[in-house]
């Protein structure tokens, strides 16, 4: 099938959701010397994709036509067939870089594979601050050709990247390390609330343990993506006398917590209920995923 138009630019790479983390890695991408397109439905992110660089573009279909290999970092499931359903350029290959459930990726991955292109999962671990210093790490998998053709854009805006094989599997790494994120952070909340029962100001907590053998990357991050040093972006330091429940840490750190349903059993509960008991000294936020 013919696409039409100029034919993709070899050295171009087209990223399609432009928020916080596309918008970052756009701007580095751009930085590195590669020729970004873009596209996101709010204009003004369009806008400031021009300003770092890159060459907006009006539709979703017209980034790709213009790269050979394009990123998408999107806020939902629905964003995700959204676009799917208007890529149609054959022999794209996409890093599919959100944090989503596997089996509405692999959906995605059908729709595209019937056009001729190959959609690989490749969730990001790091922050939106993180993302602008070009401090991710890519969690590829997916098609092993079709990695090595993304493969030599992404130094451009993460500082490593592991492949990790069959498709799905980057999304399974990712949910490792957002409950790990997810315990580091309520571990340091409980052990401010502790410090600071015994009379001890948080400012001194912070400033001693961040030097300590109890410091930790993930609590550093949290620790200076707000204004105050003393404070992290976990919800339980914001509100020390209560306890945090797994729906804030889901929405916290969009933890994977739709159980699997099988055809010969009922659901498992795969998260801890939350009416009736707080996470104060543990937890369950997640217990594990799909097969």
């Amino acid at each position: 099938m013919r696409t039409g138009g100029r034919p993709p630019d070899k050295g171009a790479i087209g990223v399609i959701g432009l928020g916080i983390m596309g918008s970052a890695m756009a701007a580095n991408l751009a930085k590195a010397g590669y020729r970004v397109h873009g596209y996101d439905i709010l204009p003004a992110r369009r806008a400031a994709l021009k300003k770092a660089g890159g060459t907006p573009q009006p539709s979703i279909a017209r980034v790709a036509r213009a790269a050979e290999v394009l990123i998408t970092s999107l806020p939902s499931a629905a964003a995700l067939h959204a676009v799917a359903a208007e890529i149609s350029a054959r022999g794209r290959v996409v890093m599919e870089t959100s944090t989503l459930p596997i089996e509405e990726k692999d959906r995605a991955r059908d729709t595209l594979a019937k056009k001729g292109v190959v959609l690989l999962d490749c969730p990001l671990s790091g922050t939106g601050a993180q993302a602008r210093t070009r401090d991710l790490v890519v969690y590829a998998s997916g098609d092993r050709k079709a990695y090595a053709r993304a493969e030599p854009f992404i130094p451009g805006f993460s500082r490593a990247q592991h492949y990790l094989g069959a498709f799905g599997n980057g999304s399974k790494m990712k949910f490792v390390a957002n409950l790990l994120v997810a315990i580091h952070n309520v571990s340091a909340a409980e052990a401010f609330v502790l410090g600071m029962k015994a009379g001890l100001a948080p400012g001194t907590i912070y400033k001693v343990q961040a030097e300590s053998a109890g410091s930790s990357r993930s609590r550093r991050w949290a620790s200076t993506s707000v204004s105050s040093p003393c404070v992290s972006s976990c919800p339980m330091l914001r509100r020390p006398t209560r306890g945090l429940d797994v729906f804030e840490m889901r929405r916290a750190y969009a933890l994977p917590m739709t159980p699997k349903r099988s055809r010969s059993s009922a659901p498992q509960r795969t998260v801890a209920p939350t009416s009736s008991k707080r996470a104060s000294g543990s937890c369950r936020a997640y217990s594990g995923r799909r097969g």
